[in-house]
């Protein structure tokens, strides 16, 4: 916000410099506002669309990674059968994340299942250099497999690895 702020207060002095009106509180240097406010929508409008993936603003000014893409990897559940009590086998997963600055939303896929976030959210811990994405889904099954697998909701957490 304070970034904001300062941006506004640059672009409304270079306008009043530009328009040879002084830096003074007047009805002239106030009429220059709607200006400033229009450059404001715009440059915010252009950071959240393309500007904050720059990864030169990445660990300053935009705290959370570009997570844009599909991702593979295992699910490991530790559900176990209640008749013989045995965990099931790593599952293949891609998740696909699609990701703004100002949201995110994931889509989990198996061979059973279709997984759809309901909310989206990162927790940035500064101060033990931890990332997370945290999301709340519903997961549909796949209508073959429903009499064993219900449509249920959850909630999933990852660890985000910058270096690893």
């Amino acid at each position: 916000m304070a970034i904001l702020l300062g941006i506004s207060i640059a672009l409304w002095a270079i306008l009043l410099l530009i328009s040879g009106i002084p830096p003074v509180f007047s009805f002239e240097a106030v009429k220059k506002l709607p200006i400033v406010l229009s450059i404001d929508v715009l440059l915010f409008g252009l950071f959240t669309k393309f500007f904050w993936k720059s990864k030169l603003l990445h660990g300053w000014l935009v705290p959370f990674p570009d997570l844009n893409g599909t991702w593979h990897g295992t699910i490991k559940s530790t559900w176990a059968n209640p008749e013989t009590d045995q965990t099931l086998p790593p599952i293949n997963a891609a998740i696909a994340i699609k990701q703004s600055f100002l949201g995110i939303s994931c889509t989990m896929f198996t061979k059973e299942m279709t997984s759809k976030s309901c909310s989206a959210s990162f927790k940035i811990d500064g101060d033990n250099h931890e990332k997370k994405l945290i999301y709340t889904y519903v997961s549909t099954p796949d209508a073959t497999v429903r009499n064993r697998s219900a449509v249920h909701y959850g909630t999933a957490l990852f660890d985000i690895v910058s270096n690893p």
